[in-house]
């Protein structure tokens, strides 16, 4: 399946980091949400932010670490919100649910343009970027190679389904 003549992307937070989004007019990665005082609650799993910040370099990008990026995802349902609702997962030590959590979508190139026209580097991967199973690339061209029939899909109970659905950008 080829991917969307224009793809979105989507990014998650708890609606009490909007203020800080807005004062400062930026989404940060966790490398750096973790070097302030960060206002607001964190939503992800601290194993995983840890592993993002400190073990995993992007191939397309050796000295860049995946936690130095945002993360966003190609569907606006992710296995991570999905986490969220269900709040049964032992690694998460946020319980609030989904209510509180406010979805961001925006336009894949237009993104991928800024980035690039401010110096700033990005890539896709075709799973979760947090394991340590995923290829990535600095192309957009490479959306080709992500599996858009998995990240499109309703249902995820398959593994193959599962790990391609996390691609991100």
């Amino acid at each position: 399946m080829l991917p969307p003549s224009k793809p979105r992307i989507y990014h998650i937070l708890h609606y009490d980091r909007l203020q800080s989004l807005l004062q400062d007019g930026f989404l940060y990665s966790d490398a750096i949400i973790s070097s302030r005082a960060p206002s607001g609650t964190a939503i992800g799993m601290s194993t995983i932010k840890q592993r993002r910040r400190n073990e995993l370099i992007l191939s397309s990008h050796p000295d860049l670490y995946v936690g130095a990026c945002v993360p966003f995802y190609y569907c606006p349902r992710s296995i991570m919100l999905y986490m969220l609702h269900m709040g049964n997962d032992p690694g998460l030590a946020y319980g609030g649910g989904q209510a509180p959590i406010v979805h961001l979508e925006f336009e894949l190139q237009s993104v991928s343009y800024w980035a690039t026209k401010a110096g700033k580097r990005w890539a896709i991967t075709n799973g979760n970027a947090g394991s340590r199973y995923f290829d990535d690339y600095s192309s957009l061209a490479n959306l080709s190679l992500l599996n858009w029939q998995a990240i499109q899909a309703r249902q995820w109970n398959q593994a193959d389904i599962k790990e391609a659905k996390q691609s991100e950008f």
